[in-house]
């Protein structure tokens, strides 16, 4: 994605977070990387993981807590995050089921979902790859996303958002537990 793209998907992903999560809330970012979708709301008790270590390094620069962890293996307590949210992550993630499961678990009751993934994205392009390495290995749509997330976890809709940028749709797509 170019710089623009990707300034595009972060402004309306942060927008959904700002109108969605109450100031003061404790938010999980799920795959941080280097921190800069939450870097400009300090007004949030903000966290991230990643598996990138690297990335952690900067993402604590950012100001955020950090944690080195898989999705499938969150090392939260039970009910901790007032909202989760997960940008361009889904789409890589081998066993989704246990990411999904771990993140319904460190969810409070009511606690808000907010997920990005590409649209629609062709993945033949991922095809002639041997080895995984972190390419995409599911498409999702609005409607694919959450019979996924509505149907097989109980998720309660509550938005989606299409970001616009050349031939790159995101959804920033809001579930409450």
């Amino acid at each position: 994605m170019s710089s623009d793209q990707i300034h595009s998907s972060e402004v309306a992903t942060l927008d959904q977070v700002r109108r969605h999560v109450l100031p003061g809330a404790r938010v999980l970012d799920a795959g941080v990387g280097m921190g800069n979708l939450l870097k400009s709301v300090p007004f949030y008790d903000r966290y991230g993981v990643d598996i990138a270590l690297s990335y952690l390094r900067l993402a604590r620069l950012q100001g955020l807590s950090v944690a080195m962890a898989k999705l499938a293996e969150l090392p939260y307590v039970d009910q901790y995050f007032d909202a989760v949210v997960i940008c361009d992550v889904f789409e890589h993630l081998i066993d989704l089921d246990a990411s999904v499961s771990q993140i319904i678990r460190v969810l409070k009751p009511g606690g808000i979902l907010i997920v990005r993934v590409p649209n629609g994205e062709d993945l033949s392009s991922y095809v002639s790859e041997t080895n995984y390495s972190y390419v995409h290995v599911r498409a999702f749509t609005c409607d694919s996303l959450r019979l996924y997330l509505e149907k097989c976890f109980k998720f309660k809709f509550i938005d989606c958002v299409y970001s616009v940028s050349y031939t790159h749709l995101t959804l920033p797509t809001i579930y409450s537990v």
